[in-house]
């Protein structure tokens, strides 16, 4: 994909990882016992990410990721729930 076009949400993120491995998005929520479209919302940023690192390491176990990839995907998520925070307190 060209950086250009790509998507660097979290959700962005989470799919560019998963198409890496090679793992489909059925089967991919199938290893997580969820829904596809659950998944696919994720991915699309039409749910928010995780809030927290253990729902994210469930999320994330059957891609094998790189502790650093993991690492990038947790901040991106804290960052994206910060931002949220900080809009209330405006």
């Amino acid at each position: 994909m060209s950086d250009i076009f790509r998507d660097y949400s979290f959700g962005g993120w989470l799919r560019t990882y998963r198409k890496e491995k090679k793992v489909g998005l059925r089967e991919m929520a199938r290893a997580i016992d969820k829904d596809a479209s659950f998944y696919c919302k994720i991915e699309k940023s039409e749910l928010n990410p995780p809030a927290n690192r253990k729902t994210l390491e469930m999320l994330t176990k059957p891609l094998d990721l790189h502790k650093s990839q993991f690492e990038f995907l947790l901040s991106l998520a804290y960052q994206h729930h910060l931002s949220k925070l900080q809009e209330r307190f405006k």
